[in-house]
């Protein structure tokens, strides 16, 4: 039984037990096929393909659940890594935001001031008039700036915005039972684990980083 569990990638101890624990069914079956003859009257055979077959479709299942348990962590972490990569582009762009305020506002300000003082030059005789002409190409300059500024920061928004939402939907994409199936694990790959820990510390969720405590927050 040991030989036929090496090709599962197991733990030498677990394959141990689980082999143990083939036998001992392979051993109950006899026992009661002998019992229902005794009872019945009718043989009923298990026999070493039977075995085999046994440990056979334990090894099918084993694939299955690992193909679905990796399938979970994938998405999980293509899920986590976009969100990260949107929360820190929404990050620098909130910071560039916050930085141009004040000197959007300066400049808004500064070109007022540089109208009202336009409106009063031109009441002046008409030897100022080419002061007045070039403080107004002053005043247009530092508007066209300001939009410059301003079409910048709406540009760098519209790029983020669809990394957001493709982020957005790679995390409603996992169900609840892919979560289930991470949650169920006694003994997590380690990628699985470090995933896990990662999103404890992106949540705050409370406690040390240890398995138990991502088990904690699934719930």
């Amino acid at each position: 039984a040991e030989r036929f569990l090496g090709d599962a990638n197991l733990d030498e101890k677990l394959r141990h037990s689980l082999a143990n624990a083939s036998v001992q069914v392979h051993s109950s079956m006899i026992k009661t096929c002998e019992d229902f003859y005794l009872n019945m009257r009718r043989r009923v055979y298990t026999t070493p393909k039977s075995f085999l077959d046994m440990i056979r479709m334990y090894m099918h299942l084993l694939s299955e659940r690992r193909k679905e348990v990796h399938e979970s962590r994938d998405r999980l972490i293509v899920g986590l890594g976009k969100l990260e990569e949107t929360n820190q582009k929404v990050a620098e762009l909130s910071e560039i935001m916050v930085k141009m305020k004040p000197e959007l506002a300066k400049a808004a300000r500064e070109a007022a001031e540089l109208l009202k003082k336009v409106k009063k030059e031109k009441a002046a005789a008409g030897v100022i008039e080419n002061k007045v002409s070039l403080e107004s190409k002053k005043v247009a300059l530092q508007q066209e700036q300001v939009n410059e500024l301003k079409d910048k920061a709406d540009k760098e928004l519209q790029r983020a915005l669809p990394e957001l939402k493709e982020a957005v939907k790679a995390i409603d994409e996992i169900k609840k039972p892919d979560i289930a199936v991470v949650r169920a694990l006694a003994n997590p790959p380690e990628a699985v684990q470090v995933v896990m820990e990662a999103v404890c510390v992106l949540l705050k969720f409370p406690g040390k980083l240890s398995w138990e405590t991502s088990k904690k927050m699934m719930s």
